[in-house]
């Protein structure tokens, strides 16, 4: 029995989206803090915590889609046998 190969047409679009959320919540993060810190003149306190937050939840969700990812696909056999190969091993048997 040969693993079936990895549906991997997908796999690259998947993560792509998970850059793409590691970007916006990162920006996202920054304009917030942006505007916090205008609202209660605090420097550039409230835009690198909220930057760091962003960017710490955009790596966890990042990490999340790439788990799902791995853990939807099956694993790949070290070598992949052809049918000749099983049929040679089962008459072996």
């Amino acid at each position: 029995m040969s693993a079936e190969p990895r549906d991997t047409s997908w796999s690259g679009l998947v993560l792509i989206a998970g850059g793409i959320s590691l970007v916006i919540s990162t920006l996202g993060g920054y304009f917030v803090g942006t505007v916090l810190d205008h609202k209660y003149a605090t420097g550039m306190h409230w835009t690198i915590i909220c930057t760091a937050v962003g960017t710490i939840l955009g790596f966890f969700d990042l990490y999340l889609i790439a788990s799902r990812l791995l853990q939807a696909q099956p694993p790949i056999s070290p070598r992949a046998t052809t049918d000749e190969e099983e049929e040679q091993a089962d008459r072996r048997e």
